[in-house]
C-alpha cells in the first residue's frame, strides 16, 4: 500500500496501533479489496475488523492454533466444526457431525 494510502488509513483506523498489531488487521483484508478503497475507507475497514476482533473475544470466543477457544468449554478444532452439517426440519435446525472418513 502506498505510504500515503495508509497514511489516512491509519487517520481513520480506532484500533491499537502497535506494528505487529497493525499488520494482523491489514493482513485480514484482502488486497484486492484494499486496492479498490480509499485511505480513508481501509481505516474504517481496519476499525471494523479489529472491533469485531474484540467483541467475539469478550464473548469469550477466539481461534488459537487452528481451534476456536470458547470460554467453559476448551479449545475445538476448526477440523472437527467444518464435519457439521447444518439442516432445518420442521422449524427446526439440526446439526449432525459427519463421520471422519477412514484412510
Amino acid at each position: 500500500m502506498r505510504s500515503d494510502k495508509k497514511s489516512r488509513a491509519m487517520s481513520n483506523y480506532t484500533g491499537a496501533t502497535g506494528d505487529r498489531t497493525v499488520e494482523h488487521v491489514l493482513s485480514t483484508i484482502p488486497d484486492s479489496l484494499i486496492a479498490h478503497l480509499t485511505g480513508k475507507q481501509v481505516g474504517q475497514v481496519m476499525s471494523i475488523r479489529n472491533a469485531a476482533y474484540h467483541e467475539g473475544k469478550a464473548q469469550g470466543i477466539e481461534i488459537v492454533d487452528g481451534c476456536i477457544y470458547i470460554d467453559g468449554v476448551g479449545l475445538i478444532p476448526l477440523s472437527i466444526l467444518q464435519q457439521v452439517k447444518i439442516s432445518n426440519r420442521d422449524h427446526a435446525t439440526i446439526y449432525t457431525l459427519s463421520a471422519a472418513e477412514e484412510k
